[in-house]
């Protein structure tokens, strides 16, 4: 209770001294976590300036001024931090499937390896097994980027919701939730959290992320079909198939999965199946078809009247 108590009266105290400045960020956070939630798959790049900067500022704020530093730094780190989310924006999805994919590698090999006897060939083995899976992861986070962005977004977005109406209401009156206990209290934010992003998953997949589908007949059922360019399907085969990334690009997911399995265990194996899954993909890449790689999935059609 009491712990409740001081983090909604420090809550209160910061808003009572900030003289507006505390109530217009949480209402644009609040803002932004609504339209992170809605539509954030589509306009996410434009909300990432505002999604740096305003945590960065808000943080900064009550930071330097317990040391008594100007709040022109906090406003200059804000900028920057706003600015650097706009220009790394490209490479955010790649990075995050790459150290996605090191990271469950690590968790799988290394509560089973002895690093005190490792040998050099033993690094270079297992350092090749967390690059082989990290571009796989990375290829894998661009391929697959709408679904990760609609999720990301909604956690994201419910998050900042969810801390922006809190902290106004506790701002109003910081009484409002003292009768509540640490855990109510924390399993009342969690249960609205899940629910808001759940509403924001849902919002996004069914209208504002919605993907136009295109529909061909193919022996006499209708497909939906996703086209990819036979030209990058062929420099991925020649330059990466040897790690099946051409074939995940194709959306042939197994046969990729087991040509990256294959080549991250290959250093146990003097590097040889290398020779082998190279092989294999340009293999793919001289019976590739002109309309390539052609992902399909039945879908109903309404008879015709």
């Amino acid at each position: 209770m009491e712990s409740v108590n001081q983090i909604l009266g420090q809550f209160n105290g910061y808003f009572a001294a900030a003289k507006g400045i505390f109530w217009i960020s949480f209402i644009l956070l609040t803002l932004m976590g609504a339209g992170l939630l809605s539509a954030g798959a589509r306009y996410f790049k434009r909300l990432l300036f505002l999604v740096g900067s305003i945590p960065t500022y808000l943080v900064l704020h009550c930071l330097f001024a317990q040391i008594g530093w100007s709040d022109g730094w906090a406003i200059g780190s804000a900028l920057f931090v706003g600015l650097m989310m706009i220009f790394l924006s490209w490479l955010y999805i790649y990075t995050w499937g790459f150290w996605t994919a090191v990271g469950i590698v690590a968790l799988l090999v290394c509560p089973f390896v002895n690093f005190s006897a490792f040998e050099w060939m033993d690094w270079v083995r297992i350092f090749w097994m967390f690059a082989v899976f990290g571009v796989g992861g990375g290829c894998f986070a661009l391929i697959k980027q709408r679904h990760i962005i609609i999720f990301v977004t909604a956690l994201t977005g419910a998050a900042f919701f969810v801390i922006g109406v809190f902290a106004m209401l506790v701002g109003a009156s910081a009484s409002m939730f003292a009768s509540m206990s640490p855990i109510g209290f924390v399993v009342m934010l969690c249960f609205i959290f899940l629910l808001a992003a759940a509403a924001g998953v849902f919002v996004q997949y069914k209208y504002t992320a919605k993907v136009k589908m295109v529909t061909v007949e193919v022996d006499g059922k209708e497909v939906v079909v996703v086209k990819k360019s036979k030209f990058l399907y062929l420099w991925l085969a020649f330059t990466l198939g040897y790690m099946g990334v051409h074939s995940m690009y194709a959306g042939r997911y197994v046969k990729g999965g087991i040509q990256m399995a294959i080549a991250a265990f290959a250093g146990y194996f003097m590097f040889v199946p290398l020779i082998f899954t190279w092989l294999w993909a340009i293999g793919n890449a001289f019976r590739a078809s002109k309309n390539l790689a052609v992902e399909q999935t039945p879908v109903e059609v309404p008879p015709a009247k």
